[in-house]
């Protein structure tokens, strides 16, 4: 029988190749421990096992810890002189056998489609191109460049919308692979396009699927004078074509039915469509819009799954001045004056005398159009309203009635005077006002129709309608619902919040000139209490405000549940941020520029998703539409976002997302019982033996399929053509225990069976490519009271970037009582200069990490085997620039090795149980980390399946030598802020001895990454928040300077900034 996982050296038994279908149980599996060095009997061969469901993965008691398989070094007595000397010969011919015998010349890295575009609007732009990604660096949300077309339109098609609209639709076309789309024209709809007398033009455009809306998903594209498209900015998703329209399994009616049994009561109105709902994980759904009335406080939506049925989402479209909790004293007492409309000998509180009044379409008093209307709730729940009259037109009971009238009033004034925008809507419809709206409600709100006023209970609130913000607040949610129409949750819920709240601060300055102030609601807000308010701009931490504080940057941010107990993701407690920045902003730009600029900001670049980063952008770019590109208000609009955390890079990051290679996927599989590598096709079928000889540890593919490199059971590598029609041995020293063949070819890595913290790395490109050894160590904590000794790394894997190497490593750790333990964990090492980075910060006790592994299209996501103290194994993935982590799946007392697919939407991995291994797949949610929990059994018998794909990574265009940069550049570090590692660009138009330091806020150097002769070209350096003598650095802002000194003595420096966040 085969021992797994050790030095092969018991006699092997082959395993019986045979199609199956057996049972898919997992029985139990034993290990027998001897020496660290553990023995897996497993007598099962490699079988086809159909796709069959996830069965119960269990705790083995007697495994207490999985990862002791991974302990299979040679005792230092057993290893011979002569064995080290010969293994030493192999290792310097290493490199040259290995090129020899290669069936491929190295690759070199073809551009994507997606690179090849971006490098096209570079050029179009002169070099200002600037482009800022999505949360997970896949979509542009941003674009501005000097220049992003090469067509501009004839004079006599700039007057035409329609040859606009088609300039900019040909905009996105060119630039489809960018952005994701497969046929933007038929993708985007317009809603809107706006012309300005400086002759630009902003057309707002709706994603559409086959007709049918994306929900919550629009974007903006802005022409110059001369109709070419200067900037481009949304929240959209890439094409949904997995969504299938047609042949819905459920209609209209039982749709309507669905959302009516979950509201669990009567609705007053109901109304449905079919559309395209993008969950959170980014999956598209066809789903029916289902939207339930109650009363004045309900306008819920249901969205239901077309073909399934399921609840996929619900909220109340309500927008609330927040979770109320105050009072307030009277309706301030003040004398109003009063626009009316008299009928007979009564006096309606119906104003007729705004502009937008259309006296010829009106029927006074029901059917005013036009009009601002008061009604009285009396209590109610809205069910029935009532006009506010009186038979004396000075004389009114009820002084709520006189409060709202006159600050509704002021509201338009104040829209229609300082932005032209004629009412709500901007289209001069009439504007809805309730007051006493339930018993002492302490909150008031807008439901797309009504401005809804409650009187407080006295104790938290008094009448909320007293208050000029209050009021503006509430209109202005209206106003955002018109405009950029911000989704009511997460972060564009809390910017929905803030404009509402930005709009009420300027609505009081304008009426109340210098009385006004930067407090919302302090009119209203706890009448026992004088001073406080419901929230404070300036400080959104500060000691007036009544309630719940907020916080005041992005390092306080709170991430809470979208639900209603959890304010839908945090909209009143998160958008003290951006209230913060624009108060900086304010009060630095002055109050007049600031309101012309958000203002210009949420009616021609926000969309219904914008996030915190968008908000910055918009209103940065409104800012240089008003006042042009370096101004004053620019600069200080960048600032004020600076202020609060809500940072952007200054360049543009490279997509992060490689293309799939394109061609046939095939597992590679070891057989448990002979050792032997066998290809598979991804679902267990098709199963061909392609090597000669057992294997020790799991193969190395490259990028195109074609090549296999193994290490043998007997420590000697060989290379193996993937088809298995050939199988060359390399080496004959029996020392090697794992190999690892970078993507593009150019990079190789061994490791040795000796017990030693080695890494062998060669680069294959160079004139006489050697392998040289890597010492390993781990790097100093930051508090420095542990120690680490590193004794051997095992698995070993490249980066798609061909840069980095990750490898776990078991290490025996002593504290300073001098107690010791061991573990494994995952390490990163650069391959130019060995430098070491520790992927994760020490854990705890019983904590093991490693079978690490780089997604197979992005560096930014792998996936590796956790064990802790708990007994079980969970094979994990995380994305390395937001920290974000998912299970993949949960794998009992068994390590699972896990590879990616070939489009990184699926993950394979092995089970072992008692005298039986299986490999298994999982697929992944479209956050890339997530199994979904359909795991499938497709192999029995087998271990380590490794996915490759025998193929080429698509390009459109032959692959040619960059061209030199033009300039000297500093380009800013992605991602910013950044924890915990980030990447740094640079280019050099001629060679130059470069020096790249960092430096903290005193100026004082804190790290050294570059120092040196460097050839022109573009260069990347990645820098962990460790100084120079290997300690992390605190949280805050560094500076990052590059010297560059020219063979002709010339020299250029440039610094820029960046955040560490921790």
């Amino acid at each position: 029988m085969l021992l797994l996982a050790v030095v092969f050296r018991q006699k092997q038994m082959p395993g019986a190749l045979i199609p199956s279908g057996t049972s898919n149980s997992k029985e139990t599996f034993m290990r027998i421990v001897k020496s660290h060095w553990l023995v897996a009997m497993l007598g099962c061969g490699l079988l086809a096992f159909g796709s069959s469901p996830q069965a119960s993965k269990t705790l083995d008691p007697n495994i207490k810890n999985p990862f002791a398989s991974k302990m299979k070094r040679e005792n230092p007595g057993l290893a011979q002189p002569e064995r080290r000397r010969v293994f030493e010969q192999d290792l310097a011919q290493l490199p040259a056998k290995i090129s020899a015998a290669r069936t491929g010349a190295l690759q070199k890295p073809a551009p994507s489609p997606r690179e090849l575009a971006l490098a096209r609007l570079s050029s179009l732009s002169g070099g200002s191109l600037k482009i800022f990604w999505n949360e997970n660096g896949s979509l542009p949300i941003f674009i501005k460049g000097y220049r992003l077309q090469e067509n501009k339109l004839a004079q006599a098609q700039i007057a035409s919308d329609a040859a606009l609209s088609q300039q900019a639709l040909a905009f996105l076309q060119e630039n489809a692979d960018l952005f994701r789309l497969q046929n933007p024209a038929q993708e985007f709809q317009v809603l809107t396009v706006q012309r300005e007398a400086s002759g630009m033009t902003h057309i707002h455009y709706q994603q559409v699927y086959q007709g049918l809306e994306v929900w919550g998903r629009d974007i903006w594209v802005h022409l110059d004078r001369n109709g070419v498209v200067e900037s481009f900015n949304g929240r959209y998703s890439a094409t949904p074509a997995s969504v299938a329209v047609n042949d819905l399994q459920i209609n209209q009616a039982r749709a309507e039915q669905i959302a009516r049994q979950a509201f669990g009561i009567p609705a007053d109105a109901i109304s449905s469509r079919l559309l395209i709902f993008i969950d959170e994980n980014e999956t598209p759904h066809a789903a029916w819009l289902v939207n339930l009335k109650k009363g004045w406080d309900g306008n819920w939506h249901y969205f239901v799954a077309a073909q399934t049925g399921a609840l996929l989402k619900h909220y109340n479209h309500i927008m609330f001045d927040g979770p109320v909790t105050g009072s307030g004293t009277d309706l301030l007492g003040a004398s109003r004056n009063l626009n009316l409309y008299q009928i007979g000998a009564n006096y309606l509180m119906i104003d007729a005398s705004k502009p937008m009044f259309n006296a010829a379409q009106s029927q006074i008093p029901d059917d005013g159009k036009g009009v601002v209307y008061v009604f009285d709730a009396r209590n109610g729940e809205g069910e029935q309203l009532y006009y506010v009259v009186s038979n004396n037109p000075n004389s009114w009971s009820d002084r709520s009635s006189v409060s709202a009238s006159a600050n509704g009033a002021l509201v338009y004034d104040y829209y229609n005077q300082v932005h032209g925008r004629n009412a709500i809507d901007g289209a001069g419809s009439t504007m809805n006002i309730a007051i006493n709206f339930k018993q002492n409600l302490n909150n008031a709100f807008w439901n797309g129709q009504f401005m809804v006023f409650g009187n407080g209970d006295g104790n938290r609130f008094s009448p909320l309608a007293a208050a000029l913000d209050v009021t503006a607040h509430e209109m202005s949610h209206g106003v955002v619902e018109r405009t950029a129409n911000l989704v009511y949750e997460n972060q564009p819920g809390a910017l929905n919040e803030s404009f509402a709240d930005v709009f009420g601060a300027l609505f009081e300055f304008w009426v109340e000139g210098n009385a006004g102030d930067w407090l919302i609601g302090e009119d209203v807000t706890t009448p026992g209490t004088p001073g406080d308010a419901l929230r404070d701009m300036a400080n959104p931490a500060s000691n007036l405000v009544a309630f719940s504080k907020q916080p005041t940057k992005m390092s306080e941010f709170q991430n809470l549940p979208n639900t209603e107990e959890g304010d839908n993701g945090g909209v009143h407690i998160n958008s003290g941020i951006p209230n913060r920045a624009f108060y900086l902003f304010a009060t630095n730009s002055g109050l007049e520029a600031a309101e012309k600029v958000y203002y210009r900001a949420l009616s021609t670049y926000l969309t219904r998703n914008a996030q915190f980063i968008d908000c910055r952008l918009a209103v940065i770019k409104a800012a240089e539409d008003l006042y042009g590109v370096g101004s004053a208000q620019a600069t200080a609009a960048g600032q004020a976002f600076d202020g609060v955390e809500i940072f952007s890079g200054e360049s543009t990051p490279p997509p992060p997302v490689q293309p799939p290679v394109e061609g046939t996927e095939y597992l590679a599989v070891i057989d448990a019982s002979s050792g032997q590598l066998y290809r598979t096709s991804t679902s267990g079928q098709q199963i061909t033996q392609i090597s000669n000889t057992g294997l020790r540890s799991r193969p190395s593919v490259s990028d195109d399929g074609g090549d296999i490199f193994y290490v043998d059971t007997n420590g000697n590598i060989h290379l193996l053509a993937s088809d298995g029609s050939s199988d060359q041995t390399i080496t004959g020293s029996g020392g090697f225990n794992n190999i690892a063949i970078s993507p593009n070819g150019r990079w190789l890595a061994v490791t040795s069976t000796f017990l030693e913290a080695v890494i062998y790395v060669a680069d294959l490109a160079s004139p006489s490519p050697s392998l040289a050894p890597v010492q390993l160590y781990t790097p100093t904590s930051a508090q420095g009271e542990e120690t680490g000794n590193i004794l051997y790394p095992d698995r070993i894997d490249w980066s798609s970037d061909n840069a980095v190497l990750m490898y776990d490593a078991f290490n025996i750790y002593v504290n300073a009582s001098g107690d010791t333990t061991s573990y494994w964990d995952i390490n990163l090492l650069r391959a130019a200069d060995g430098k070491i980075n520790r992927l994760f910060p020490p854990q705890r006790p019983g904590v093991n990490l490693g079978n690490a592994v780089f997604a197979s299209n992005t560096d930014n996501i792998i996936a590796f085997d956790f064990f802790d103290e708990t007994g079980a194994v969970k094979a994990i993935a995380v994305n390395l620039n937001t920290g974000e982590q998912g299970v993949i799946t949960n794998n009992g007392s068994s390590l699972s090795s896990p590879s990616f697919s070939r489009n990184d939407q699926r993950v394979y991995y092995h089970y072992i149980e008692n005298n039986t291994a299986s490999v298994w797949y999982v697929d992944l949610f479209p956050d890339g980390l997530t199994g979904n929990g359909n795991d499938a059994q497709i192999l029995n018998g087998g271990v380590y399946p490794v996915s490759y794909t025998v193929g080429q990574r698509p390009t459109d265009v032959e692959s040619n030598d960059p061209v030199l940069p033009a300039a000297f550049a500093l380009e800013q570090n992605y991602p910013n802020p950044f924890n915990p590692e980030t990447a740094i660009r640079y280019s050099l138009p001629v060679a130059g001895n470069v020096t790249l330091a960092i430096f903290d806020v005193n100026g004082r150097r804190v790290a050294t990454l570059e120092s040196g002769m460097k050839p022109a070209g573009a260069h990347a350096v990645r820098w962990n928040g460790l100084d120079d003598a290997g300690k992390r650095v605190t949280s805050g802002i560094y500076f990052y300077r590059l010297t560059a000194t020219a063979a002709n003595g010339s020299v250029q420096t440039m610094t820029k900034k960046m955040t560490l966040l921790k």
